[in-house]
This record gives structure tokens, sequence and C-alpha cells, in this order.
């Protein structure tokens, strides 16, 4: 059994299956002990839609958790960082054997980069089918 990610919420918003989460994401080091002294200690509210088809009914204020499963998390950051970190070494690695102006080469790599995350943004939908989150009353 694949391990999971828990991250609490408060339901801000029932739109039918649609239930919008306000959830706070805190920086690696906001809960150091130095975070006063520190000015990178931050945290964010951000807004999850989740489809829920279980039939529990939810309200504006209820406490939630958003449950994902690790493996998620991990295609996640393959998705977004891994596939484009190799892409830009291939290209700027395929450019400079070609003998391309490095400032060619670099607008190259920036392009194909470019690419990659248009069609991300265009699978978007088929994304969001394979990354599915799970909320369960607190």
């Amino acid at each position: 059994m694949s391990e999971s990610i828990n991250h609490p919420g408060i339901v801000e918003r029932v739109d039918g299956h649609f239930i919008s989460v306000r959830i706070t994401q805190y920086s690696a080091c906001a809960e150091c002990h130095a975070k006063s002294a520190c000015s990178v200690a931050d945290r964010k509210d951000k807004v999850m839609v989740i489809e829920d088809h279980t039939g529990t009914t939810y309200h504006e204020g209820d406490s939630v958790l958003i449950i994902g499963q690790s493996s998620q998390g991990m295609q996640a950051v393959l998705l977004a960082f891994g596939i484009p970190v190799i892409l830009l070494l291939a290209t700027l690695l395929v450019g400079a054997s070609s003998e391309i102006p490095e400032t060619e080469n670099g607008l190259m790599a920036l392009c194909v980069l470019a690419v990659y995350y248009l069609i991300l943004y265009k699978f978007r939908d088929k994304l969001k089918k394979h990354f599915v989150f799970k909320l369960k009353k607190i």
C-alpha cells in the first residue's frame, strides 16, 4: 500500500460535486525557531477545487483533510522539474556539440522548455484526471 500525503484545509465553497478548500502552504523553514530573524520563512493560502462523488455532505467552514498518494507527488515533481531539466541539458549539449553560438543555444533551450510547458498546459484536463485528491472530514 502506498503512502499518502495529508494536508488540512477549510471548505470555502461547495458547488455540487466540486468543493473549494483553502489550504495554508508553509515553506520548509516556517516552523524553525529562528524564523522571526529570517526573511525566508513564508506561508501562502491557496484554494484547491476537488471533485467529490462520495456522497458526503460538506458545508462552508468544515475542517477537512486533503489526501493524495505520494506516488502522485513524485510524478508531479518529475513532470514539473525532472523532465524540463533533462530537456534543457540535452538541448544545451546538442547545441554545444553543433558549435551553435551560446546565445542562440540558450534561446533554443528556452524555446524547448516553452514548448514542453505548452504541451503540459494543453493536456491539463487529462492530468487533472490522473492527479486525483480525496477529501475526508476531520
